[in-house]
Order: C-alpha cells, then sequence, then structure tokens
C-alpha cells in the first residue's frame, strides 16, 4: 500500500493502522430501504395485466368452473397469457412433466404466446387454478397477483445488492469530477475509452469491463467495485484476480483502485491483506467519507 499523508490526518501511522481501520469500519450491509421491494416494477408489471386479471374476477365462487372457463376462453382468448404469473412464473413457456410412469415419461410445452383452449384448459386444470377460483379463498385477482409480484420481486434483490455499492460508488466519484473537471466513464470497456477519449486501453482479456474509471489529464485511474455481506471462495478469487490486474496495469502506467466492503471480509481476511499488502490502494466506502479518494485523485 501507499502511505497517504490522508491516512496520518487519520491518527493511521502504519500499514497495520490503515488495514486494521479498513478492517473495522467495514459495513454489515449496503442496503438501504428500496432493497427490499422494487414498487415501481411491481405496479407496472399489474398495469400491464390488470384488464385481463379484472376479466378472470369473473371465475371466482363459480361452481361449474370448467364449462365457465371454456366460456369466458372463447370470449377472452387473451387471459391465457396470464396463466403463468398466476403461478408465480413469469415465463411465455413452460415444460411440465405429464406422465412420471416408469417406462413412459411424458413431458409437455405450455407455450402461452400460442396456447389452444384445450392446453389453457389442462393447464388451468392441472395447476390447481380452477380448484383456486372456484373456492372462494380470493376474492380478487388482482390483489392476489400484486402479492405473487411482491414475492417474484423478491428474486431481485441479489441484483439490486450488487448494483446498490456501484450506485452508492457512482455519486462520491461523479461529486469529485464534478469538483476538480474530471471526467469518468461507468462500465468502461476497451471500445468505450476508446471511442470516447480516443485511448487504447490495455486489458488482460478481451471481456474486461472495469466499473469506473476516471481520465485526469493524460492520466487513468481504473477503479473495482464490489461488496461481500459473506465470505467464501469467491473473495479470495477476487483478491487474486486484482493482484495480477494490479500488475498489469501498472506496466502500463494506469493507476487501479480497489474499492471494496462488507463483512464478507471478516471471514476471509488473509487474501485481503495480501493485496492489501501489494496493491497501492485498497479502500471501503468509510475511507471515502474520509476524503482518501479524494485526496488520491486530486494528488
Amino acid at each position: 500500500m501507499k502511505q497517504l499523508p490522508v491516512y496520518k490526518k487519520l491518527q493511521l501511522k502504519s500499514p497495520d493502522k490503515v488495514f486494521n481501520y479498513l478492517m473495522n469500519t467495514m459495513l454489515p450491509t449496503i442496503n438501504d430501504w428500496s432493497y427490499l421491494v422494487d414498487w415501481k416494477k411491481v405496479s407496472k408489471h399489474i398495469k400491464d395485466i390488470e384488464i385481463c386479471l379484472n376479466t378472470m374476477n369473473y371465475l371466482i365462487g363459480k361452481k361449474n368452473i370448467t364449462d365457465e372457463f371454456k366460456y369466458l376462453l372463447k370470449k377472452h382468448p387473451e387471459i391465457k397469457h396470464i396463466l403463468p404469473v398466476l403461478v408465480a412464473c413469469r415465463k411465455d413457456s413452460i415444460t411440465l412433466l405429464t406422465s412420471k410412469n416408469q417406462n413412459n415419461l411424458q413431458s409437455k410445452e405450455f407455450n402461452f404466446k400460442n396456447l389452444s383452449d384445450e392446453d389453457a384448459l389442462n393447464f388451468a386444470d392441472r395447476a390447481g387454478l380452477l380448484k383456486l377460483l372456484s373456492s372462494n379463498k380470493i376474492k380478487n385477482l388482482v390483489d392476489y397477483t400484486f402479492g405473487i409480484e411482491v414475492g417474484l420481486d423478491s428474486n431481485a434483490r441479489k441484483n439490486r445488492a450488487g448494483k446498490a455499492m456501484e450506485q452508492l460508488i457512482d455519486k462520491h466519484i461523479k461529486r469529485i469530477c464534478k469538483k476538480n473537471n474530471f471526467v469518468y466513464l461507468a462500465s468502461a470497456t476497451r471500445s468505450k475509452v476508446k471511442k470516447q477519449w480516443g485511448i487504447d486501453l490495455p486489458v488482460d482479456k478481451t471481456n474486461r469491463k472495469v466499473d469506473f474509471i476516471i481520465k485526469k489529464d493524460r492520466q487513468l485511474y481504473l477503479i473495482e467495485v464490489n461488496f461481500y455481506s459473506v465470505g467464501g471462495s469467491k473473495l479470495k478469487s477476487t483478491a487474486g484476480e486484482y493482484k495480477d490486474i494490479y500488475k498489469f496495469w501498472k506496466k502500463h502506467n494506469l493507476q487501479f483502485i480497489w474499492i471494496t466492503d462488507g463483512w464478507g471480509w471478516k471471514t476471509t481476511q488473509l487474501p485481503l491483506q495480501e493485496a492489501f499488502n501489494e496493491l497501492d490502494y485498497i479502500l471501503n466506502v468509510k475511507m471515502l467519507w474520509d476524503g482518501v479518494l479524494d485526496y488520491i485523485l486530486t494528488n
């Protein structure tokens, strides 16, 4: 690591103290309230199918549910398209085993963009939808599906968590660049750098994408960002990869900054310490707020 004057202002007068500060100020989470549910996305999904859902409300409580479903299909064939979401699936096509006979395993694809009335009835029946609708256990399919969409949205939390760190760092970098008249690119590829700045960026592999690249006069600062809530082999491999990429970029006079955070490092400390001893700059979010990145970029 490079010993910076800004560390001394934080009373960190040795590499060991800087590393301990890095570890002791790791955040337990990067998620805010938006991590829980993307209400805007849920509402949009409901809006897109609300008319069909209200149409199918006709079936709620019907005793002769099979005949009523056939009747509704003839009047409103478009309701076939929303059958998957009623069983918490957003796929346009679902393939299921229709026979589990040991000597005769059979499967069938249900393509909801081009589904016959017979297959729609078969799916609604075998999936339990007709029984649910006739039972009066639900009162309104719009409300029912809204709950399903909230549940399905929880699957996107991992992506939101991954983006949360990048979004936080993006705001910080944007502030620094605006204040100092620097420019930067997010999710920067070799071709993107060439197109934007006319610079041939050396890369170790053709598909290399850098989270952020800041251009200060003729100097480029390449920044990778990640957050780990839990430890594991992924963290060790990331630390190893960044040691290699640091050496590669240093040979080309490029500055590499790794911004990482999360309590996952508390159980995978050794790989991070090895990288810390070798790389010039490893920071966490607290160190950004302390002004360490500002100092690196402006001195």
